[in-house]
């Protein structure tokens, strides 16, 4: 759905290749840390702006607590 709406939007060829490059990129770095050890939780800003009390209890479930 998000790739429709940035295919009919302004300047569409480079929001489609930056957002597919930070996706790669977030896949390299989540793999890295996992392999490392980390557990990695991520939460995107409009979850927290609409449930951040629905976020923190979602992450402090994850980490045990």
């Amino acid at each position: 759905m998000r790739r429709k709406r940035l295919e009919r939007g302004s300047n569409a060829p480079y929001w489609i290749a930056k957002i597919e490059a930070n996706r790669r990129r977030d896949e390299a770095t989540t793999s890295a840390l996992i392999a490392s050890g980390w557990r990695v939780i991520r939460v995107w800003e409009g979850d927290i702006m609409r449930d951040a009390s629905g976020v923190a209890e979602t992450v402090a479930a994850l980490l045990g607590r």
